[in-house]
């Protein structure tokens, strides 16, 4: 916590000399994204461990299902919701694609449209939800032309619209709401209050990330660097790198320092195939172009010197 009662988000880096730098904390957008996908499917269903609430309306699962349901039975997919987005099990929670087609731009507007008065606000917090992945979820030039999404443009100016959004409409609306449950009368006790809106953990990633984000991006695009992509700020490379070690290791969860360092030897000298290898788990992979051709044809003779 910062001294006026605000959460830290960024840090003096000690080891830069030639100007005041900072290093800044940014949880893995996907990782929240499947945070606040769990809430919500906590809400009102499931474990029924919340019971979302916000401007006079309930935020809940059932208004997804009701979705699912009315797609299914017109029989026009006009979302990607199946089976495995709405009964969530401990493998399906972990994926990332579930939890972004949970909360996209298809499932809110049709809430919006279908969801009647009582699904409204669910719809408006998917929506923002859907912009708020998309903002740091950039990860090439040209996707946002191909989606016909603005947001999914790489950053170029200090003044990007979009972070008038992160800041003030999403992070303003995430704010308000914690507000409207701390002030809603009526005696709750502070348990009843929690279940009104996002765990702590979610709330402070959502407000760390957006700061963060911002600022690092701007900085950047301040110091000569002509765009920023923020799908380089998660950390897929570190997971992926540390779920080969796992691999390695097998049952063995606690490895020495002997151990790690013959694993890290031992990836290092197979990195090009290693880095070819699609990894498994619950990150999204990058397709990298592979130097070593894999055959299995057999392997060339070789003569032996006869013994004279």
């Amino acid at each position: 916590m910062h001294n006026d009662g605000k959460m830290c988000y960024k840090t003096p880096n000690l080891f830069a000399t030639d100007q005041q730098r900072y290093l800044y904390f940014i949880s893995d957008a996907p990782h929240l994204v499947k945070t606040v996908r769990n809430n919500l499917a906590s809400s009102g269903w499931g474990k029924n461990t919340k019971y979302l609430w916000n401007n006079e309306k309930d935020i809940l699962w059932r208004h997804i299902v009701d979705i699912y349901r009315h797609d299914s039975e017109s029989q026009l997919s006009m979302t990607k919701l199946t089976s495995d987005h709405i009964h969530l099990t401990p493998h399906s929670v972990m994926n990332v694609k579930l939890a972004a087609q949970v909360l996209s731009y298809s499932v809110g507007s049709l809430l919006m449209a279908y969801g009647g008065e009582q699904g409204q606000e669910t719809a408006k917090f998917i929506l923002l939800m859907d912009r708020f992945f998309d903002c740091l979820n950039v990860r090439s030039i040209q996707e946002g032309h191909h989606k016909r999404k603005a947001d999914l443009l790489p950053f170029r100016t200090l003044n990007d619209q979009r972070f008038e959004f992160l800041e003030r409409e999403f992070l303003g609306y995430v704010l308000a709401w914690k507000q409207a449950v701390d002030s809603r009368p009526g005696n709750f006790k502070k348990s009843e209050r929690n279940k009104m809106f996002l765990t702590d953990q979610t709330f402070e990633g959502l407000w760390t990330t957006v700061h963060s984000t911002i600022e690092a991006t701007q900085y950047l695009l301040s110091n000569g660097v002509e765009f920023v992509l923020t799908h380089t700020f998660c950390q897929d490379p570190l997971e992926e790198h540390f779920g080969r070690h796992r691999g390695l290791g097998r049952r063995a969860d606690n490895p020495s320092l002997w151990i790690f360092g013959y694993q890290e030897n031992k990836i290092r000298l197979q990195r090009s195939l290693a880095m070819a290898m699609q990894p498994k788990g619950n990150t999204r992979g990058v397709k990298r172009s592979a130097d070593v051709v894999i055959s299995v044809s057999p392997l060339k003779k070789v003569r032996r010197p006869r013994n004279k």
